[in-house]
C-alpha cells in the first residue's frame, strides 16, 4: 500500500492515498506533501480529531 503512493502515476498516487489502510505515519507525511494534501486529508482512517491540527494549518485561499 505505502509504495502505490510513490508510484510515478499521479492518478495512482492520489487514488492510494485516500485508502483506509495506508499505514498511520505514512499518512502524516503525506499531508506535508503539496500534490497530495487534498487526498490524505480525505482519508477517513484517521478520524475527525487527528486531523483538527494538520486542516487547521492549511493556507485559507
Amino acid at each position: 500500500m505505502d509504495r502505490l503512493t510513490r508510484d510515478p502515476d499521479p492518478g495512482v498516487r492520489a487514488a492510494r492515498v485516500r485508502h483506509p489502510n495506508l499505514p498511520a505515519a505514512r499518512l502524516a507525511e503525506l499531508l506535508d506533501d503539496e500534490e497530495l494534501v487534498q487526498h490524505a486529508a480525505a482519508d477517513p482512517a484517521p478520524g475527525v480529531d487527528a486531523m483538527r491540527a494538520p486542516v487547521a494549518a492549511l493556507p485559507v485561499r
